[in-house]
């Protein structure tokens, strides 16, 4: 799949030099760290959407609970 897609690939090489240049030189902790980054950015994505629609006047602010408290 990366030999096809050359842009992928070079996204994912920065990430793992990044990875490993921070200390983490373990791929399964490097997995781990990659799948909260990929969670907090769609954490971010939902709520830009709902500040979005919140600020078009399509919902009220309190139509939108978000229920991660960071916990």
């Amino acid at each position: 799949m990366l030999q096809n897609n050359a842009t992928l690939k070079s996204h994912i090489d920065k990430l793992w030099n990044s990875l490993w240049s921070g200390g983490i030189a373990n791929p399964l902790t490097a997995i781990e760290q990659i799948s909260y980054l990929i969670f907090m950015k769609k954490l971010d994505d939902n709520e830009k959407s709902a500040e979005r629609k919140v600020s078009a006047g399509l919902f009220e602010e309190s139509d939108f609970q978000f229920r991660f408290t960071g916990k």
